[in-house]
């Protein structure tokens, strides 16, 4: 089976190239598929990722700027279609671009979008003022023209076709069989450096975790523009010697394990890659309640708390207690088995089929 993949940024350290590039190396390695991916908006062409040297990559040249370069992306995207012959397309692109993708692309060709943010982000959230009319004004007209929708959990949106959504989530990026002794005094948390990602009421939040863990440390992992204003936050409340945020690692796992405890301070997620893999290194996980429940069960796996002074307290009685920690853990890893890489393959593989078969 041939599958071209339209995605953006396929080459940065983000959750969605570590998904796919877990993913597309299972179907060329273990399967047998053929993978092309046309990718825009890169900074580079050396992936952050190890993807396997049998994926085709082609890195389009059009930058956008307006609207314009549509038609010029549409000409480059027809092309390699034509040359590579797929079977399937599948869009892992949300940005407002992606929209225009299905027009582009000719009939006779299925075609899948895959959905990694949240109904609200996606629907214009981080926008304002007409560019925000513009882009919900789109989805309600270009978005049923997709054959189907990939959700990572059930989701309800109103620009959401029920009859065409498919719910596989993400698999585990992690295969290791090591978990964590819980014993490190330190507490991790990993994600962009972006507003989103809630960092700023995390360095808070440990500030009076420190009161009663003086001798604890929490790490970070991510890049993006909230970096230098998080330092500064961190100098500010004189945290320089328990908070440290780390640029990116190919190697989360070898983090994770010397970690305790997994901080979770997201206003929103659409699935939480790096949860999973936490709970695939036997982390307990604290979370605020951002409808984490496909992978957060309250009292079992970790606590998902609502507001930041819950956050403090149950982070608190975490540290406190090896016991709890085992046992949230023990629970976090279990449920992690269930995103096993090969059983979430097996489901892209039936919806492929499905697919070809309807043709």
């Amino acid at each position: 089976m041939k599958i071209f993949y339209l995605a953006s940024k396929i080459t940065d350290s983000g959750g969605v190239s570590s998904v796919l590039c877990t993913r597309l190396n299972y179907f060329v390695e273990v399967l047998g598929f053929e993978v092309f991916i046309f990718s825009t908006n890169d900074d580079t062409f050396t992936p952050f990722f190890s993807f396997s040297s049998k994926i085709k990559f082609h890195f389009s040249k059009v930058k956008m700027t307006n609207l314009l370069d549509l038609v010029h992306l549409k000409k480059e995207i027809n092309q390699q279609i034509l040359i590579n012959n797929p079977d399937q397309i599948v869009v892992v692109d949300n940005g407002f671009k992606s929209l225009f993708y299905r027009k582009m692309i000719p009939n006779n060709w299925p075609c899948i979008y895959e959905l990694h943010a949240t109904p609200s982000y996606f629907y214009g959230e981080e926008y304002n003022g007409f560019k925000k009319y513009i882009v919900q004004i789109a989805i309600d007209f270009l978005f049923p023209s997709f054959g189907k929708i990939v959700t990572l959990k059930p989701v309800k949106a109103s620009f959401l076709n029920p009859k065409k959504v498919q719910v596989i989530p993400n698999p585990s990026t992690i295969s290791t069989t090591k978990v964590s002794n819980l014993n490190n005094n330190k507490v991790i948390a990993i994600g962009r450096l972006e507003a989103i990602k809630n960092f700023d009421q995390l360095i808070l939040i440990w500030k009076e975790v420190l009161k009663t863990f003086p001798n604890h440390k929490l790490e970070i992992y991510g890049e993006g523009s909230q970096q230098e204003n998080l330092l500064r936050l961190i100098d500010t409340n004189n945290l320089n010697d328990s908070v440290a945020i780390f640029s990116p690692i190919k190697n989360i796992e070898n983090a994770l394990l010397q970690a305790d405890v997994f901080v979770l301070t997201s206003k929103s997620e659409s699935f939480s890659l790096v949860t999973l893999e936490a709970m695939v290194c036997g982390l307990p996980v604290v979370s605020f309640d951002i409808g984490m429940e496909h992978l957060i069960e309250n009292k079992v796996t970790g606590f998902v708390v609502s507001y930041s002074h819950d956050f403090v307290k149950k982070l608190i009685e975490l540290l406190e207690s090896q016991k709890l920690r085992e046992q949230f853990g023990s629970a976090a890893q279990q449920k992690a088995k269930a995103f096993a890489l090969d059983k979430v393959c097996e489901q892209w593989v039936l919806l492929f089929n499905s697919i070809k078969k309807s043709l």
